[in-house]
């Protein structure tokens, strides 16, 4: 498998799997509502996980197409520190989008969209991308004769 691939599928999945936990535990910071050791959480984590799965596979697509065609260009520290960026302003957007209109208060909203931000920043630097492996890879692949 394609190594950026890999590596954009696991700072999907990191998102996925932590962002419910850093909403519910931020929720229940701030708001004193919801509770992450209860049962009921437990309970529906994973129902949490299979929704999210759903709804930002268009994400995940969109992370996949992005960090394979800034691969080609850069290298990883510069491909990380464009996708955190793109990540930063995405988030100011949807965040700005959201207060404007409705009034929203930004307390809120942060609980509701940091949490994911957050997870895929950090999925971001803590996943491994080793470009070099996949350079000689495909180096081999171009010195193998053909008969």
């Amino acid at each position: 498998m394609d190594p950026v691939q890999l590596y954009s599928f696991k700072v999907w999945l990191t998102m996925l799997i932590f962002a419910p936990l850093l909403q519910t535990s931020a929720g229940q910071i701030l708001f004193h509502q919801g509770d992450i050791l209860s049962f009921e959480f437990i309970k529906n984590y994973p129902i949490n996980v299979g929704v999210l799965l759903v709804v930002t596979a268009p994400l995940g697509a969109l992370l996949t197409f992005s960090i394979s065609r800034l691969s080609r260009y850069t290298e990883v520290p510069q491909l990380k520190q464009k996708v955190t960026i793109a990540i930063a302003i995405t988030t100011v957007l949807v965040f700005v989008g959201a207060v404007i209109p409705n009034g929203n208060s930004p307390l809120t909203l942060s609980v509701m969209i940091l949490p994911y931000t957050l997870s895929l920043t950090i999925g971001v630097w803590l996943c491994n991308l080793d470009l070099g492996q996949y350079d000689d890879e495909e180096g081999e692949e171009l010195d193998e004769p053909t008969s």
